[in-house]
C-alpha cells in the first residue's frame, strides 16, 4: 500500500506512469496479436510505413467501423500518405461491409490556419512532403473508395449528399476541424461515429477548441476523450436543439 501510495505521489509531481495502470499488463489484450482480423490488418499498415496511427489509434477506428450500416458512406479528412484510409477500406471488407468510402486531403499540406490557437502549423508546410500521384497508385486496388482532392471547405459538395455512417477527421487544425462538424455531422445516422484524431495532444489545440464549441452547442452528440489523444462523438438523438 504504501509503495502504491509512493507512485501516485510520484505520478502527480513528475508525469510518470503509476505501477498500477501496468501491473498485470500481461493478463491484458494484445491488440497486436489477439484480436482476430484487427492484428494482422493494422501490422500490415503500421508495417507499410504510410500512417502515424499505431495499434490503439486504429483499434478505434476499427471499433467505430463495426457499426456503420450499409446505407451509409464513410469519410476521412485528411489522409496524409493513405494508410489510415487504405486500413478504413480493408477493415471495411473484413468486416463484410461495402460502403463506400471518401477519402479528403489537399496532399499539399494546411490550406489555411488559426495562427492564435493552431501554433506552429503552417499553410502549405506540414504534411506537404507527399504526393497525390504516389496515394492515388497506393490506394488504386481500393473499390467503391474516391478521393477528393483540394481543401474540403471549397471540395465539400464533391460528396454526394447521403447519410454518413463514420467519419475520421485528422487535419490538426482549427478551421477545416470545425468546417467538417458543421459540414457533415448533421447528416451521421443515429448511433454514427465522428473520430477526430488530434484532440487531445498539445500541438493541435485549434482541433481542440473546435470539438468544445461543437460538442458545446449541440446536446444530440455524446462525447469520449480518449487516452489514445482521440476524441469520440457520437450521435444519440436527431434533436440539435438544448432541452
Amino acid at each position: 500500500m504504501n509503495s502504491l501510495l509512493s507512485d501516485r505521489r510520484s505520478a502527480r509531481k513528475y508525469g510518470t506512469i503509476p505501477i498500477y495502470y501496468i501491473y498485470g499488463f500481461h493478463k491484458k489484450i494484445r491488440l497486436e496479436s489477439s484480436v482476430s482480423g484487427f492484428s494482422e490488418l493494422a501490422g500490415r499498415i503500421i508495417d507499410e510505413g504510410r500512417t502515424y496511427l499505431h495499434y490503439d489509434r486504429l483499434y478505434t477506428l476499427w471499433q467505430a467501423l463495426e457499426g456503420v450500416t450499409r446505407e451509409s458512406i464513410v469519410i476521412e479528412i485528411g489522409t496524409y500518405k493513405g494508410g489510415s484510409a487504405r486500413f478504413l477500406h480493408d477493415s471495411l471488407r473484413l468486416l463484410g461491409k461495402s460502403n463506400h468510402l471518401y477519402v479528403c486531403d489537399t496532399f499539399k499540406g494546411h490550406p489555411v490556419v488559426e495562427e492564435s490557437v493552431d501554433g506552429e502549423h503552417k499553410v502549405n508546410e506540414d504534411f506537404s512532403d507527399v504526393s497525390l500521384e504516389e496515394v492515388e497508385a497506393y490506394l488504386s486496388k481500393c473499390v467503391n473508395l474516391e478521393i477528393v482532392v483540394g481543401n474540403i471547405m471549397e471540395t465539400a459538395s464533391k460528396i454526394p449528399d447521403q447519410s454518413i455512417g463514420f467519419m475520421h477527421i485528422d487535419v490538426d487544425v482549427y478551421p477545416a476541424t470545425r468546417f467538417c462538424l458543421e459540414c457533415f455531422c448533421p447528416r451521421l445516422i443515429n448511433g454514427g461515429v465522428v473520430v477526430i484524431d488530434d484532440y487531445g495532444f498539445l500541438t493541435c489545440k485549434g482541433a481542440k477548441i473546435a470539438v468544445d464549441e461543437y460538442v458545446s452547442a449541440h446536446p444530440e452528440f455524446r462525447f469520449f476523450h480518449l487516452t489514445t489523444g482521440q476524441a469520440v462523438l457520437v450521435r444519440w438523438s436527431n434533436s440539435s436543439t438544448k432541452e
